[in-house]
């Protein structure tokens, strides 16, 4: 049996091995869906904070199956919030260099975090390769934790490409943000998670524009209803 002093001192050690031992980092995995495109008229500033994006819809999921989805509110002085059931979502200053701090409160775990731009004239501006992408926007700053999540997977995906009209959609601004827990238990209950997501505000709400044909399916369309008019006269000009 080994003496006392020396039991103690290997206590002390495994102790000290725990404190020293880094908690598992979060694994984050950004993507994106070009989905249905969504229109506006234009870039009004690629400056946004808090307070300027009010009207943006931000949905929660919950691991008993339950969601809740609350209005974001402009504040004063660049702020504003999301603010539900036991979780908030909270933003101060610019989104390109500040923070976005999630907190839940509640008994359960979240899963899931659905930010919808459209309705607050917001949108989600990426990296996209450190350049400048859609006229008026900044070179963006793509979904990133900055703040807790310990132990967590996250799979944040960009959804629904952003075209200002009437040019095609570059590819660097989208209307959601859907940010995935997959970790099992999700963001628990008392975590506080911060994350960085650029955005820019847009002219107008976001609407989804309609199907646009291309230049060789217009002119297949086109030679169609020639053919269908000649062959209505030829067939005329055999009545007659």
């Amino acid at each position: 049996m080994l003496p006392a002093h020396v039991r103690l001192g290997c206590s002390i050690l495994c102790v000290l091995f725990l404190f020293a031992t880094p908690a598992p980092a979060q694994i984050v995995t950004v993507t994106q869906n070009l989905g249905t495109t969504q229109g506006t008229t234009g870039i009004a500033t690629s400056v946004t904070t808090g307070s300027t994006m009010g009207g943006m819809q931000v949905t929660a999921f919950f691991t008993d199956g339950s969601s809740e989805s609350v209005t974001w509110v402009g504040g004063f002085f660049g702020s504003g919030s999301a603010t539900g059931t036991g979780w908030s979502l909270m933003e101060s200053g610019d989104t390109d260099t500040s923070s976005w701090f999630l907190t839940n409160s509640t008994r359960l775990g979240l899963t899931r975090l659905l930010l919808d731009g459209g309705p607050g004239k917001t949108v989600f501006d990426r990296t996209f390769g450190g350049m400048i992408g859609t006229p008026g926007t900044s070179i963006g700053r793509d979904f990133v934790v900055t703040f807790g999540g310990v132990g967590t997977t996250i799979l944040a995906t960009y959804e629904d490409q952003v075209a200002v009209i009437p040019n095609p959609p570059v590819g660097d601004i989208f209307r959601y943000l859907d940010v995935v827990f997959q970790n099992a238990g999700g963001l628990a209950s008392g975590q506080v998670l911060g994350f960085g997501a650029d955005t820019d505000s847009t002219v107008d709400v976001l609407t989804p524009l309609a199907v646009i044909p291309e230049p060789g399916s217009l002119l297949l369309f086109g030679v169609a209803v020639l053919g269908l008019v000649g062959h209505r006269r030829l067939q005329r000009q055999r009545l007659a």
